[in-house]
């Protein structure tokens, strides 16, 4: 979250104190490097600095929509093939991934929280797709395991979410436990 302070000539070679309180012990005292400039020039400074960023994580979405589009042409010949399917797929949370982790984020979501949450639940779907995608690979000779990691994935999403909705734990308190 960037936060923009507007500083006056007045204020030239006063000390700037900065105070913020959060919630959560394991981020207390983080606080990134502050820049100076005009708001302009820190608006150039974070496109230039998270640019490819961004561009990666659409170029990842765009490879993951044409391994979509080529799963479906090539059901058509091979029915039971749905490999490329599930690299799509994984692509794309990837990406969303990508995307909600920014720090170029609050320039694209309203909703900052909205985004933190898709964070953690990108990271908890990646899995799924991607151990179909090994399953398919194997041609099936591990489903039994692979079926397993896949509840047990479910299982973690569906617990993680309950408890981060219900209000319990934080979500982010989720990732240190």
């Amino acid at each position: 979250h960037f936060v923009l302070v507007p500083l006056e000539t007045a204020d030239s070679g006063k000390e700037i104190v900065i105070t913020y309180q959060t919630s959560l012990d394991e981020c207390a005292g983080t606080l990134t490097c502050p820049v100076f400039g005009t708001e302009a020039d820190v608006m150039v400074w974070l496109f230039l600095s998270y640019f490819w960023q961004i561009v990666s994580a659409l170029l990842i979405f765009v490879v993951g929509i044409v391994f979509m589009v080529l799963s479906i042409a090539v059901r058509y010949n091979h029915k039971h093939n749905q490999g490329l399917c599930y690299l799509g797929i994984f692509s794309i949370t990837m990406a969303v991934w990508i995307l909600c982790q920014s720090n170029m984020r609050v320039f694209y979501c309203r909703n900052l929280n909205t985004a933190n949450l898709m964070t953690y639940v990108a990271l908890m779907v990646a899995p799924i797709p991607l151990l179909m995608f090994m399953n398919d690979l194997m041609k099936y000779r591990y489903q039994k395991i692979l079926n397993i990691a896949i509840i047990v994935c479910l299982a973690n999403m569906a617990i993680s979410l309950i408890v981060t909705l219900t209000g319990l734990v934080d979500l982010i308190e989720l990732v240190w436990i």
